[in-house]
């Protein structure tokens, strides 16, 4: 069902004269009307099939687009799969249900670990992640979501990973998976993900272990390297 929201905005203006005695108010008014359309997810799948379907519409569809309309699978706070839930990315997800997020720490056999710096379009923009990573895909286990994961954001084929720990954070309604990659890639050779990461670096322990919230987006991987788990 569409629905049309009226938005009433009063612009006020305010001019100070020179002086410390008179102060002139200007005040003008504007009336803006905002419609917002909502559509539903069938409808919006149908205008994302016709747009790449069409060839002088294709440019309007993009990969960021369909990644938006990623389906999850349901889990409650046990990581026990809810029976026919199924999530979508971008809707509210309810109260006492979560998806699944993989996480992977990269290690080299050198002792350094791998950091993506992300997209400074996306959230913590510019901050140095120590993990690759993202959401299960509908159907996919914890290690597969990893192994893909790793697989896409750094180029890194991987199927040999140690499960660190689990986590359950409420606030963002996910169970995150932690996992530890050992490899010994060319160091050079990482593949930056377009639209997740602009850069990379290989940093030893002792230095990741200094970095502080306003250079790290998370801090789940740091405490695994704290209590000495990777």
């Amino acid at each position: 069902m569409s629905q049309i929201n009226l938005h009433l905005l009063c612009r006020f203006r305010l001019s100070n004269t020179q002086g410390y005695r008179h102060v002139n108010y200007n005040v003008s008014k504007a009336l803006h009307l905002k419609f917002w359309v909502q559509i539903d997810k069938d409808t919006q799948l149908a205008r994302f099939k016709e747009r790449e379907n069409t060839p002088e519409k294709r440019w309007k569809i993009t990969d960021e687009d369909w990644r938006n309309r990623e389906k999850w699978d349901a889990y409650d706070k046990y990581f026990n799969k809810i029976a026919d839930g199924s999530l979508i990315r971008g809707e509210v997800i309810p109260d006492g249900v979560y998806h699944l997020v993989g996480e992977i720490i990269v290690k080299h056999t050198d002792g350094t670990y791998l950091l993506m710096q992300r997209d400074y379009k996306k959230q913590f923009g510019g901050k140095w992640e120590l993990t690759a990573g993202g959401s299960a895909l509908q159907g996919e286990s914890p290690l597969e979501c990893a192994i893909r994961e790793l697989r896409e954001e750094t180029g890194i084929v991987c199927s040999d990973l140690k499960e660190l720990k689990r986590v359950v954070h409420d606030g963002y309604h996910s169970l995150f998976v932690e996992y530890l990659c050992v490899t010994k890639c060319d160091k050079n050779s990482i593949v930056l993900q377009e639209g997740e990461t602009v850069d990379y670096k290989w940093v030893n322990r002792e230095d990741i272990l200094k970095m502080g919230e306003d250079t790290l987006a998370s801090s789940r991987a740091l405490e695994c390297m704290m209590h000495d788990e990777v």
